[in-house]
């Protein structure tokens, strides 16, 4: 007899950035009707050799749950 897999049921999303100059970005998130819960993605450094861009990813979400974010540049919202 098979038994199905454990379906992983978490999401992620992607944002990307772009800083005006080189700089440590990172996002806070977290579900709308639970700011306590909040989340920080890995900080991640923009260099002008990549156009000081930067593409971060929120993951663990719940499909069908809101959530608000906030980029951090250098540690400040």
């Amino acid at each position: 007899e098979q038994v199905a897999a454990p379906r992983d049921l978490s999401a992620e999303v992607a944002i990307w950035v772009q800083t005006m100059e080189p700089a440590n970005v990172q996002i806070a998130y977290a579900p709308r009707d639970n700011p306590a819960a909040r989340a920080l993605t890995s900080t991640i450094a923009t260099a002008a050799v990549t156009a000081n861009t930067a593409t971060l990813r929120a993951e663990g979400l719940t499909p069908g749950t809101r959530y608000d974010y906030t980029v951090l540049v250098n540690g400040t919202a």
